[in-house]
């Protein structure tokens, strides 16, 4: 790998954690562009996405909006033990089964959107 790069000195590995935050700034973004644009139609042609992205960056583009990050530290860190008490535990399914709404949750969790505002 390192001789393929020397090859070509334009390119730079950068090596970044998954769980940096501006990975994951940039992975709401396209939530929502998925979730405001994509989703909304059916495309028939590999173009009309395309141009239904391009329009949809152009109109965010005229009144951006930072993304703001809300959730604190300590909520972030009391998920994850929460978590991992759960996971420990081993009934985490059989608690949200129990309360009728286990198997949309447990989706939702996986993809990391049953998070309140951070993931």
């Amino acid at each position: 790998m390192g001789a393929w790069f020397q090859a070509r000195l334009r390119y730079h590995v950068h090596f970044v954690p998954t769980s940096s935050s501006w990975l994951n700034l940039i992975e709401r973004w396209f939530a929502e562009i998925t979730r405001k644009r994509i989703r909304r139609e059916t495309f028939k042609s590999v173009p009309a996405l395309e141009k239904a992205i391009h329009d949809y960056i152009l109109a965010y583009n005229k009144e951006p909006r930072p993304f703001v990050w809300t959730a604190t530290a300590s909520r972030i860190l009391g998920k994850i033990r929460r978590c991992k008490e759960e996971l420990e535990r081993g009934d985490y399914g059989e608690r949200l089964a129990a309360r009728g709404d286990g198997a949309r949750r447990l989706r939702r969790a996986g993809r990391g959107l049953d998070s309140g505002g951070a993931r």
